[in-house]
């Protein structure tokens, strides 16, 4: 059989493939590829697949458009399983009969072209966010992640409850309900104890490594509709969150741990249609995996807002991308400062100029502080750490330069602030009459704070070397 070659698509617009299994019992798996433009709106309804690929060995061929293309394991592995589906139900209902369209990256991107990838990347929040639905699969068949599922759709009531006092309780209520005031034996006759809670099971499901995937988070987050497949067992994502948010709390002490803080978050987030900072996403999930360095910074995007959004371009070297990614947390601490600069600053006294000075040093220290010191630079050294880019001197350099810049441009909008909202106001109304010739006007007011701000440019030079230099090396 002939090697498949993709055609090539327009990057002049929002266009994308889309692939259909044929429904057979068994045998070679056959796919149809097709182009469709998300903005048409005769495109046909798809459904997104979300999945780890998995190790690059070894390779399963498929038939795309009677060519043969190569895909790994775990991808082969959930076509055969959606095949079987679909055989299954084929002829039991419209719903089930219509050709069911499908967008998988690792066929519907082609992968040797870096500017295919560029354009597809930059597009995944519509991908995602315009598929009626998302497969999450979790593997083939495996015996204790689908008993967790089970126990996720029926809930924990028959595990942690007395089924003995309910089924009591209940007698009691319809005895009294159809009018019989005597006196009547309630007590139930002992019925088979409660089933154990399979935790080894949960910790299955919840450790499996799709979970830890960094790709994966806006692959949920941007959902409409979310099923959970494993084999042929399938969750949707409601009974998945609802479990997360209210039954992990009833579970054993140590079978709480197996479900992490990041699938909490997701479980709270996802379906919510809501942006982030980049900055507040990789507080989350920096230590999420991705086989790419890059995608560190490229693989959560799509959840950011359009406006603030990296440009995807995968020719460029990881330092690059880096520094790219680090632009971006700034533009993030920048937004954030401007929003709350003015309110900490209302606080002061002003009735006493000149002591109003030295107050603003310490808000502005402790601005720094919070909004500088302790977000901003613990993520930009995630975000290094985490690309392999620890000990390269340039990483360090280039962490001290971004720190200072930071600074500089926090005492800046403080300054901006009190010298064209608050100082002209206060000296309206005569404020300054009582202070020394060099603080009365607004010119002398200005200078002064010009030069209490620049002494605070020595302030974190100490810390740029311990806390960052020092951190690094």
């Amino acid at each position: 059989m002939d090697l498949f070659k993709h055609d090539p698509l327009d990057t002049t617009r929002q266009q994308i493939r889309l692939m259909c299994i044929t429904p057979e019992p068994s045998g070679p798996l056959n796919c149809q590829l097709i182009h469709v433009y998300l903005e048409d709106e005769k495109s046909p309804d798809y459904r997104a697949v979300s999945y780890e690929w998995g190790p690059p060995a070894p390779l399963r061929s498929v038939s795309i458009n009677g060519k043969s293309l190569e895909v790994r394991q775990n991808l082969y592995a959930f076509l055969e399983a959606f095949r079987a589906r679909l055989f299954r139900f084929q002829g039991n209902s419209t719903y089930e009969a219509e050709t069911q369209w499908l967008w998988i990256d690792q066929i519907c991107i082609n992968q040797a072209l870096i500017n295919e990838r560029n354009h597809q990347v930059k597009m995944m929040s519509q991908i995602y966010s315009r598929a009626i639905y998302v497969y999450v699969w979790l593997g083939p068949s495996q015996v204790q992640v689908e008993e967790a599922m089970t126990v996720l759709k029926s809930g924990l009531r028959r595990y942690l409850e007395d089924r003995t006092i309910q089924t009591s309780t209940r007698k009691r209520e319809r005895h009294q309900i159809r009018g019989h005031n005597e006196t009547c034996n309630t007590e139930s006759k002992p019925c088979s104890p409660r089933p154990p809670l399979p935790i080894d099971a949960l910790r299955c499901f919840f450790e499996n490594t799709y979970w830890q995937r960094l790709w994966i988070v806006q692959e949920i987050m941007l959902a409409r509709y979310i099923r959970i497949l494993c084999g042929d067992t399938l969750l949707s994502w409601d009974e998945l969150r609802r479990f997360c948010l209210s039954g992990v709390a009833q579970l054993p002490a140590q079978a709480q741990s197996c479900v992490s803080p990041q699938m909490v978050w997701l479980a709270e987030h996802a379906l919510s249609a809501k942006v982030y900072t980049y900055t507040d996403l990789l507080a989350t999930f920096s230590k999420s995996q991705c086989y790419e360095s890059k995608d560190k910074v490229y693989g959560l995007q799509g959840l950011i807002a359009p406006g603030m959004r990296v440009k995807v371009e995968y020719g460029k070297s990881v330092e690059e991308v880096f520094q790219d990614g680090v632009r971006l947390m700034c533009r993030d601490s920048t937004t954030a400062t401007q929003e709350k600069t003015g309110d900490n600053l209302e606080q002061l006294d002003h009735d006493n100029p000149a002591e109003a000075f030295y107050q603003t040093i310490s808000v502005t220290k402790a601005k720094i502080e919070s909004k500088i010191r302790v977000p901003l630079i613990t993520a930009i050294v995630e975000l290094g750490n985490q690309m392999g880019l620890r000990l390269r001197p340039s990483y360090v350099a280039y962490v001290g330069q971004k720190i200072q810049d930071r600074i500089f441009a926090t005492q800046l909008e403080i300054v901006e602030f009190y010298t064209k909202q608050r100082l002209p106001a206060l000296h309206a109304r005569g404020k300054y009459e009582d202070v020394g010739r060099e603080t009365r006007g607004r010119s002398g007011v200005t200078t002064r704070f010009f030069r209490i701000y620049s002494q605070l440019a020595y302030f974190n030079c100490d810390f740029l070397e311990d806390v960052c230099w020092g951190k690094v090396n």
